[in-house]
């Protein structure tokens, strides 16, 4: 029987994560978020684990196991890794991992706080950076969530990705940013040469920096094995009640494997927060079953290679839940 543990997981977890660790870990990387922010989760399982159904989940302080707010898969795969969720409701939370079903192994120690973004006199009075994921490919494009100060959001701004230690001016990939009204987005880049990177805003057309990114960012190769050709994915409806059996048609280029995987997503969540997930049976086509979500809303597919995170392809068309 694993017992349950609470920990804090800090700048230790990446080199710890590499290791054969025998225990389950979970901890929370943002103590407090503004509403609408994003709060970021890291977790390590035991190695050689062979269950499935492992998932952490976010819980109002002192809810039940069974009434998570927020809640995302584990892949029976990984050892480690990290997660996000979207805080959009203010109030105090705590972070929970689970090996399979309600079956809890560890808890976050300390809980994160949601505090109400209430204008300028709120979160809305400083500049903000964040990213979905740390560790990405040269065809995996780097998600940034940028935040600007409830005075800006009707200047133009830019977002640049630079080499370690490179000058304001030696951006590599960069995009305007236009608020329009609004405190916060995201933006995505695609950064084609493998490194260590980091993010940085703009005010204006210039280089007036108002924010950079605390961590640095490493891009690595895509699988060399990946073949040239064309990956696509289709649902066979576009509609569909909680708990039925819905159909994704897929194509990839021949000679693939039998570890590639097709996860269900729902619109605008992170590759690591799949709602369910199945393995390809390899060759050129073919079709799997998945379950509509218990939860309405907008789904979609995704395909990767290689029990990986490697994304090759979306559905050319969603499946909404309802």
């Amino acid at each position: 029987m694993v017992g349950v543990i609470s920990v804090a997981l800090g700048a230790w977890f990446v080199p710890y994560a590499h290791a054969q660790i025998a225990t389950y870990m979970v901890g929370i990387m943002d103590r407090m978020v503004y509403e609408g922010e994003t709060m970021r989760v890291v977790w390590i399982a035991p190695y050689g684990r062979t269950e499935v159904g492992g998932w952490v989940g976010v819980f109002a302080v002192g809810a039940s196991d069974r009434r998570p707010i927020q809640r995302a898969d584990i892949h029976p795969t990984e050892q480690f890794g990290y997660m996000r969720f979207e805080m959009d409701r203010p109030g105090d939370y705590e972070v929970r991992m689970f090996s399979e079903r309600y079956t809890r192994v560890a808890v976050a120690s300390g809980m994160v706080r949601v505090r109400p973004d209430s204008g300028p006199s709120s979160f809305s009075d400083r500049y903000h950076l964040s990213v979905a994921d740390r560790n990405v490919t040269t065809l995996t494009p780097l998600e940034i969530n940028w935040h600007v100060p409830w005075q800006k959001t009707r200047t133009r701004h830019w977002v640049g990705v630079y080499e370690r230690g490179a000058g304001d001016r030696e951006y590599g990939a960069w995009m305007y940013i236009d608020p329009v009204g609004a405190t916060r987005g995201t933006a995505e880049l695609q950064i084609p040469d493998p490194g260590r990177y980091e993010v940085r805003l703009f005010e204006g057309s210039g280089y007036t920096r108002v924010a950079e990114l605390s961590q640095t960012i490493t891009v690595r190769h895509a699988d060399p094995a990946q073949p040239s050709g064309t990956y696509r994915l289709r649902f066979d409806r576009t509609t569909a009640s909680p708990g039925d059996m819905v159909r994704i048609s897929w194509s990839a280029p021949a000679g693939r494997g039998s570890q590639d995987w097709i996860g269900l997503y729902e619109v605008g969540a992170g590759d690591r927060q799949h709602h369910s997930w199945q393995y390809v049976s390899g060759g050129a086509s073919g079709s799997i079953t998945i379950r509509a979500p218990g939860r309405p809303g907008t789904y979609e597919a995704r395909f990767f290679l290689n029990n990986g995170y490697t994304k090759v392809g979306e559905s050319s068309n969603r499946l909404i839940v309802r």
